[in-house]
């Protein structure tokens, strides 16, 4: 069954009924024809390198509250995925960051999310910096590769082999 975001047609108001449409059941309009195509989210974040270590936030927010993640959220309308990521990094640690280079794209859990992961290092004159955003993060700490606690979402997982290949 897709995922409901509507009962009704937003074009005309009928009751939603699924239907088999190219294989998938998804919500349709017996009225007007309307086709409801559910569609991922756009997430960029980026893994930021200090002296050798990892910054991780730890999230203050469900899903997965209380796990660490890296910097990022949601692209926003009109953002480029670079604008998006350089944001939350402002947003969520009060850092400017630069990015270096793009680590891969990922489909997300359960083809929910597309996530635009890139890597930066985080300028020295940035460390006195850092300060939660509280409402989305609990706390920040620096890891080494050995160190890393559990983290949010098993894409992230991904995301740092992909980021250790590349540093090889």
């Amino acid at each position: 069954m897709p995922h409901l975001t509507f009962i009704y047609c937003p074009h005309c108001a009928t009751a939603l009924i699924e239907k088999e449409i190219h294989d998938v059941r998804r919500l349709f309009c017996p009225e007007c024809q309307y086709v409801h195509y559910p569609q991922p989210k756009l997430v960029a974040l980026v893994v930021i390198e200090y002296e050798e270590k990892l910054l991780l936030l730890k999230r203050n927010i469900e899903p997965a509250r209380g796990l660490w993640n890296f910097c990022g959220g949601y692209i926003e309308l009109g953002e480029t995925v670079q604008e998006a990521v350089i944001r939350e990094a402002k947003e969520e640690a009060n850092i400017d960051i630069q990015l270096d280079k793009l680590i891969g794209i990922y489909g997300g859990e359960e083809g929910s999310n597309v996530v635009a992961a890139f890597h930066a290092q985080l300028p020295g004159n940035q460390i006195s910096h850092l300060v939660i955003q509280a409402e989305e993060v609990s706390e920040f700490a620096f890891f080494a590769w050995e160190e890393l606690p559990p983290l949010a979402f098993p894409v992230h997982y991904q995301i740092l082999r992909d980021w250790k290949a590349m540093k090889l």
